[in-house]
């Protein structure tokens, strides 16, 4: 049976709650629902390393700097090995010159033209800058990501390593508006598990189609979906169901709530995720495929930044059996040395859940079914997944800070909590629909 994971980018936030959601709340109510661990080591919140987490690529294989290289890849612009590319944004600027948020109108239309650097635009606040040849100077080019710097003056934020940069971005300055560089990179290599190599993404953010295209997954980009509030979302579901039918695994991006975050705008953030559960989590529930709904990272509407807190996810669909999983697990334990001792079985109860093999981990969690008050515990190495974990019942999903009304926002879930890794997600599926083949 087909499996689709919908990543909704930036969904979390201070004021996020899952009963905001009647859909999404199904999910956690019905299904299994716990939290992924989805920014990795050595890596600040941001859509490429946390939607490569979730694809299963360990930290140490995410290129440091590959952002602006795996966008144009995502447009198809042409490029050559030596060059550099350089992700460009367009805040907007108060009287002060401090960066307020996104622009709210499109990029200027006319651009001075340089020799060795190419400009494209690549959505109505947003542009890719290919320097020609530039790629042995990237160590040296400095830069600072808008989403990480508002309200800092631009004057605080210099340009270095590339005059011919430093030169281009002076001559695109207006009034109440500056082109900001981040995200530059060279050519890479990229690979990711193997399953990817047969799977399809529908998405219409560029970063998420160079990643898909990296991998070797088929890209959808249906008419009118646009990776932002106004995009057609009945469009990117219908096509994420009609790929179900013939890829085994389909990935479903859902931009839009990250946009309205670094527009500081929560209004419009809730709306549209408001939207997104009518319009993609009530449909996709309903379709009979096996369903993995989760986010990347949250973004904050009120200051624009990314968040680093651990992300909820949502495991559904038919066949949907984790007691049989865990007594799997049970019988596995022996053989992965990740059988917790006597004392700890007695103290979290007989229900225990195998940590996926494929995350790289051994290690057990445990929960007891029927303690409801009790605290949550989390041994040493439980963030890497090592060791064993035990909780309550009533603690079991809820041990980040940006979800400030725990007890409220995971209504329904805490049966089936779960903390793991993000490079876990995948597995989900194999775990808690035991005998599924696809």
């Amino acid at each position: 049976m087909a499996k689709i994971i919908c990543i909704i980018d930036g969904m979390t936030d201070e004021q996020f709650r899952i009963d905001a959601y009647p859909n999404l709340r199904d999910l956690a109510r019905l299904g299994l629902s716990g939290q992924l661990e989805t920014t990795p080591r050595g890596f600040l919140p941001g859509t490429l390393p946390c939607v490569l987490t979730l694809l299963g690529v360990p930290p140490e294989q995410i290129p440091q700097k590959s952002r602006g290289w795996l966008e144009a890849r995502g447009l198809d612009i042409p490029l050559e090995k030596k060059d550099r590319v350089v992700r460009g944004t367009w805040p907007a600027l108060d009287e002060d010159g401090r960066l307020r948020g996104m622009a709210p109108g499109p990029a200027p239309g006319s651009l001075p033209r340089f020799s060795g650097l190419r400009y494209y635009p690549a959505a109505p606040d947003k542009a890719l800058l290919v320097l020609e040849g530039q790629a042995p100077a990237l160590a040296k080019l400095k830069t600072w990501p808008p989403h990480e710097n508002w309200g800092r003056p631009l004057a605080e934020l210099p340009v270095t390593g590339c005059p011919l940069l430093e030169e281009f971005l002076a001559a695109c300055r207006r009034p109440g508006l500056a082109l900001v560089p981040w995200g530059e990179a060279a050519c890479l290599e990229l690979c990711g598990p193997e399953a990817l190599a047969g799977a399809a993404a529908v998405t219409a953010t560029p970063i998420v189609s160079g990643i898909a295209r990296q991998l070797g997954m088929k890209i959808v980009t249906p008419k009118g979906a646009t990776g932002d509030t106004d995009s057609d979302l009945a469009a990117k579901t219908a096509a994420a169901l009609t790929l179900a039918k013939e890829y085994p695994l389909v990935l479903l991006h859902i931009g839009g709530a990250d946009e309205a975050a670094h527009r500081l705008l929560p209004e419009e953030k809730r709306a549209f995720l408001a939207r997104v559960d009518r319009e993609v989590t009530g449909p996709l529930a309903a379709s009979g495929c096996r369903l993995l709904v989760t986010s990347d990272h949250g973004t904050s509407p009120y200051t624009g930044q990314h968040l680093a807190e651990a992300q909820p996810f949502f495991l559904y669909g038919a066949g949907l059996t984790p007691g049989k999983t865990a007594g799997k697990a049970a019988a596995e334990q022996g053989k992965t040395g990740g059988k917790a001792s006597a004392a700890e079985q007695k103290r979290a109860g007989s229900t225990s859940v195998h940590c996926p093999k494929a995350s790289g981990c051994s290690g057990t969690f445990s929960r007891n079914p029927e303690d409801s008050a009790g605290t949550f515990v989390r041994s040493p190495k439980a963030s890497d997944c090592s060791g064993t974990v035990a909780r309550s019942q009533k603690a079991s999903a809820c041990c980040s800070k940006t979800f400030t009304h725990c007890s409220k926002t995971f209504a329904g879930c805490p049966k089936f909590g779960l903390s793991l890794p993000g490079t876990a997600a995948l597995s989900l599926f194999e775990n808690y629909f035991p005998g599924d083949e696809d």
